[in-house]
Order: structure tokens, then sequence, then C-alpha cells
């Protein structure tokens, strides 16, 4: 990020992606460990291939400067996570993961497409989700689920 209003001239920042814990949003902050194959920034939303743990999601407009930066390793702003898309599997198939991801604009609604790095022999899969041109975020298949294409 480039943070406008600390300096001058403006500086840019790296920003500590955290996933919160605990009562209080914000209260305990863990660092999200993750390799990241793939982000996409949709809107509001930055979507992060997030390994066996699926599509982390984040919220931007959480952005949040860090007074005790010796909590976040020295970072000065985190992004907490607001939650994270799995998708269900068949029996005996394992779970997805979450090796890359892009966003897919053809057709009359934008999808997530996020995929598996398929070892020799392995399997290679692909997952699709329809973004809700309303929220920005998966479309909700039933209430509290998203659901995969």
């Amino acid at each position: 990020m480039i943070d406008w209003h600390d300096d001058a001239p403006p500086r840019y920042r790296h920003v500590l992606l955290v996933e919160p814990r605990g009562r209080l949003r914000l209260s305990r902050l863990r660092r999200v460990k993750v390799h990241a194959g793939g982000i996409v920034w949709y809107g509001d939303y930055l979507f992060v291939a997030g390994g066996s743990a699926g599509i982390r999601v984040f919220r931007l407009d959480d952005l949040t400067k860090v007074r005790n930066r010796l909590r976040t390793g020295g970072y000065r702003y985190v992004l907490p996570q607001l939650t994270v898309y799995t998708a269900e599997h068949d029996d005996g198939a394992g779970p997805l993961t979450y090796s890359f991801m892009s966003l897919d604009r053809r057709g009359t609604e934008d999808h997530l497409v996020a995929g598996e790095y398929g070892r020799k022999g392995g399997s290679h899969r692909l997952i699709s989700y329809a973004i809700d041109p309303a929220t920005g975020v998966a479309a909700q298949r039933r209430p509290g689920s998203v659901g995969a294409d």
C-alpha cells in the first residue's frame, strides 16, 4: 500500500495479512502463513489462494494501522481476514489445495477460478465461484454458505 498521510513524500508499505482470534475482533491476531499462489483484487475485496485453507477473503476497508508494532513483527498496517471459502469434495478425493487463482470475466457474471497444482500422477482440479455483483463476494447458495460451480 501507499501511506499518503504519515510521511512526505508518500511511502510504500507492506501489509501483514492476519487472522483475528479471540472474542474481540482485533484483540489477538495470528499471522496468515500462506504461499499466496494467486491474488485477486475485486472491488473492495482481496482474495488469496490459501493452500489447504481455501480462498482467504479480506475486505480492504478493514485495513488497520497498528499502534504496537512489536506484536506484528514491525508491520505498521494489518489486514484482518474476513472469511474463507473451501470446497466440498467427493469421498476419497481429498480436499482441494488452492495453489493458484485468477478472475474470469467471461459470460454474464464474474467468477473466481482456483486450481490445484498436480504433481506427476496426481490430480489436477479446478473450481469456480460465481461473484455476486451486488456484494462483490461469492454468491450464496444457501444462507451462510457459498457454493462452487
